[in-house]
C-alpha cells in the first residue's frame, strides 16, 4: 500500500518548484489594549474610527533588509489573506501591488511626550488639555474648530511652524494626527488629552525599543514605512476609495520578523 500511494507526491511537488513565491505571511493575534478594551473602543467609536482602523500584525519568513523595503513591502499587499484581513475589496488577479505602490520611511526618534508640551506653550490648549477654539472650516470632508486640527489642516494656518517638518514627519506626529483628524463620523472631544493618551499607548505598542550597546540609551529599533499609492497605479487598489486622509503604515520588527499594518480607509466604504 505504501508503494502506491507514493505517486501522489510528485505533482505536489512539481507545483511547488514552478511557484518559487515566498512563504505566506502569517497573522498572529495582535489586539492594542488602548483600540481594544472598553474605554478604547469607546473612543474609536467617537472619534469615528471603530471599524475603519485596522491594525494587523504579521510573522514573515526570510531576513527584512531595509533597501528592498519597497518589495517587501509590496509582498505584503499583494498577500490576499493581508488585503482580506484589512477587508479591502479584491482587485483583479492580474493586479500586484508590485510598482504600485510608493514606500517612504517614517522617522522614529522620538521618545516621550514632551513632543506635544508646544501645543500648551503656543496657547493651542490650555494647560487641562481644553482645546482652544478657532472659526470653523472645512478641509476635504473634516471640520476644523480648534487650533491643532487648523494646524494641521489648514495650508494658511498661523500655527504651521509650531511644528518644524522634520517633526511633522515623526511616527508619533502621524499617529496623533490619525486619531486627531479621525474618521468621517468623529465626534470631537473639547480635551486633548485622551487623543494623547492613545497616541501614545498606541506608539508603545507599535514599536521595539533596545538600549543600545555603544551609547547605552535606549533606541527604537522598529522601522516604519508610510504606503501610499503610486499615482500611475489604475489597476492596483489599497483603498475601496480615494480621500486624502486614507492612511497605511506598516511597522518591521526585523528581530522578531514580526509586520505590523496600520489601515485607516477615511470614512470606510460608504460615504462619500
Amino acid at each position: 500500500t505504501a508503494m502506491s500511494s507514493a505517486p501522489a507526491q510528485p505533482p505536489a511537488a512539481a507545483a511547488a518548484a514552478t511557484a518559487p513565491s515566498p512563504p505566506p505571511l502569517v497573522e498572529v493575534a495582535f489586539e492594542p489594549a488602548c483600540l481594544g478594551e472598553r474605554a478604547g473602543a469607546e473612543r474609536m467609536l467617537r472619534w469615528g474610527l471603530k471599524d475603519h482602523l485596522k491594525v494587523k500584525r504579521f510573522k514573515f519568513s526570510g531576513r527584512f533588509q531595509a533597501d528592498g523595503a519597497d518589495q517587501f513591502v509590496s509582498g505584503i499587499f499583494s498577500s490576499p489573506e493581508v488585503m482580506a484581513s484589512l477587508g479591502v475589496t479584491a482587485t483583479s488577479a492580474s493586479s500586484t501591488a508590485a510598482g504600485a505602490l510608493s514606500v517612504a520611511p517614517v522617522a522614529s526618534t522620538v521618545l516621550n511626550m514632551g513632543f506635544f508640551d508646544v501645543l500648551e506653550t503656543e496657547n493651542m490648549m490650555g494647560a487641562n488639555g481644553y482645546l482652544r477654539k478657532c472659526m470653523p472650516e472645512t478641509y476635504d470632508n473634516v471640520e476644523s474648530d480648534n487650533l491643532i486640527v487648523d494646524m494641521m489642516l489648514n495650508p494658511d494656518s498661523e500655527n504651521l511652524a509650531v511644528y518644524t517638518q522634520a517633526q511633522k514627519a515623526e511616527f508619533i506626529y502621524h499617529l496623533f494626527k490619525l486619531f486627531f483628524v479621525g474618521g468621517a463620523m468623529h465626534q470631537r472631544d473639547d480635551y486633548a488629552n485622551e487623543y494623547l493618551e492613545t497616541t501614545k499607548a498606541l506608539y508603545k505598542e507599535l514599536l521595539t525599543v533596545h538600549k543600545s550597546a555603544r551609547t547605552g540609551k535606549i533606541e527604537i529599533s522598529s522601522q516604519i514605512f508610510e504606503v501610499t499609492k503610486a499615482n500611475d497605479a489604475a489597476e492596483f487598489k489599497l483603498y475601496d476609495r480615494e480621500h486624502p486622509h486614507n492612511k497605511c503604515y506598516v511597522v518591521v520588527d526585523a528581530v522578531k520578523k514580526l509586520a505590523t499594518v496600520v489601515y485607516l480607509p477615511f470614512g470606510g466604504s460608504t460615504l462619500f
